[in-house]
């Protein structure tokens, strides 16, 4: 099929999402082009090549429907071996395949040389392997267009002056892709990261890095949902350990837990207190599932550790400060019987098959 045939015609449908005031003045039983059923209309549709088709679709209003069928563009996306389109998933950035038999069949009319300004659409090959394809405008990328390197690394999607700007796909040579905004090589907006190890950041970027609202999802199953600063988080979020059920819900600075917070050891027992840098500090309480409370306090210096629910020296845990049973808790303690021991013991039971909760 040679270009200059279909560019002609191609140009005159391209331009128009309909027939026109020409193509809506036909009777739609003009001709009498509606006297077959719509899926034999479109059974032959399949066996015209793209002239064929845009000049059905001159025809009338329905033949103009039908020849935007998804699957004709896309049999004709794949079927032209000029076009190098060897996917049938369609590109985030196309709205359909119309649009994307449109880009490639341009950015195929012009093959720019070392030397020629470019401008319009069409494909550029460096020296390096660096291969461009899609719009230009004062010899640099700008507009929509993908471009591969020589290591593997892809980005499709829009451009400014030579640079990523707007919503793309960028691939790195690592196996690392990210799919979402941004502004002058650099993530910024929303976006969804993903790592060869097949963590997962989903959320806010600034100048490349995580900032603002996201969620961070590890290969091994832990989430953080929440605010981030300069890759960081900073601000109110929750950290879920998984698959023991550990959770932490409050304060964070620089990637640890820092201002007041509840970690929670999923099975009804919670803590909650003051934090500075990852560790309990000061006053702070423990509450069961019975409805039980028991104050505590700590020594910042000491490591936070979730195998440790409090000082258990003489099988106590701080001291009862609210109870359904407080008057019975004290009577047990006048008679040297402590009902915080059950308590206790119990913890310390658990402690021993427990995990630890990394902050990291």
């Amino acid at each position: 099929m040679r270009n200059r045939e279909l560019s002609k015609d191609s140009k005159i449908y391209f331009e128009t999402q309909s027939c026109g005031q020409d193509v809506s003045a036909l009777s739609q039983d003009s001709n009498g082009v509606n006297i077959f059923p719509v899926e034999l209309v479109l059974h032959i549709f399949t066996f015209m090549d793209v002239r064929t088709l845009c000049k059905c679709a001159r025809t009338c209003r329905l033949w103009t429907e039908l020849a935007q069928d998804p699957t004709l563009w896309l049999r004709l996306c794949v079927s032209n071996t000029q076009l190098e389109i060897v996917t049938t998933s369609l590109p985030t950035w196309a709205k359909s395949w119309k649009q994307l038999f449109r880009f490639c069949f341009e950015s195929k009319n012009n093959i720019f040389t070392p030397g020629q300004l470019k401008d319009g659409r069409g494909t550029f090959t460096w020296t390096n392997g660096a291969k461009y394809e899609g719009d230009w405008k004062n010899d640099k990328e700008n507009g929509r267009g993908k471009k591969i390197w020589m290591d593997g690394a892809t980005f499709d999607g829009e451009w400014e002056d030579g640079k990523f700007s707007g919503n793309g796909i960028h691939t790195w040579a690592s196996g690392s892709r990210y799919q979402g905004s941004w502004t002058k090589h650099k993530r910024n907006g929303y976006g969804r990261n993903v790592w060869p190890q097949k963590d997962i950041y989903e959320g806010e970027w600034f100048e490349d890095q995580k900032s603002g609202l996201g969620t961070y999802t590890w290969a091994d199953g832990r989430i953080y949902n929440g605010y981030w600063k300069n890759d960081k988080r900073c601000g109110q979020g929750t950290f879920v350990w998984s698959p023991v059920g550990y959770k932490y819900e409050g304060d964070w600075l620089n990637d640890r837990g820092h201002g007041f917070g509840r970690f929670s050891w999923g099975d009804g027992y919670y803590y909650e207190g003051i934090w500075l840098n990852g560790r309990r500090s000061g006053k702070g309480k423990y509450y069961s599932p019975n409805g039980r409370v028991f104050a505590q306090e700590w020594n910042e210096e000491r490591e936070f550790n979730a195998n440790d629910r409090g000082d258990l020296n003489n099988e106590v845990v701080g001291d009862i400060v609210e109870s359904p049973k407080r008057k019975i808790a004290e009577t047990a303690q006048s008679n040297g019987t402590m009902e915080i021991d059950v308590y206790s013991r119990d913890i310390k039971k658990r402690r021993s098959s427990a995990s630890d909760a990394s902050w990291e």
